[in-house]
């Protein structure tokens, strides 16, 4: 979750430490770019 903080992709909407957080994507767009990359990725590793 850090990574896509990082990477402007997501936010922290509300929550504490305790219970945790909810998060909100920031940019739907390039979340799933990002998703879909990260699939392809996987799946082409799975595949050999």
């Amino acid at each position: 979750m850090v990574q896509l903080q990082l990477a402007d992709l997501v936010k922290k909407s509300k929550g504490d430490k305790r219970k945790g957080y909810c998060y909100e994507v920031v940019n739907y767009d390039d979340y799933k770019n990002t998703n879909t990359q990260i699939e392809t990725l996987l799946n082409s590793t799975l595949q050999r």
